[in-house]
């Protein structure tokens, strides 16, 4: 399965929906996005330190050190 990021003019929204329907993809909106089964697994990992040295504690501060 694949995720895309559609941006449109809010005039062209309402047709899409009904063509995307029609083939049977299912919409997302932001409140309802889960991650997919590899990015949940890489997310508790990193959690737990795994093969990073240490656990993630401050968001901030590993996205500095990479």
């Amino acid at each position: 399965m694949t995720t895309l990021t559609i941006q449109i003019d809010d005039q062209e929204k309402d047709s899409l929906k009904k063509v995307l329907r029609k083939m049977n993809v299912e919409i997302l909106n932001e409140t309802n996005l889960i991650p997919n089964k590899i990015t949940q697994k890489t997310i508790e990992q990193a959690r737990k330190g795994k093969g990073l040295g240490k656990v993630i504690t401050d968001i901030d501060e590993f996205m500095d050190s990479i």
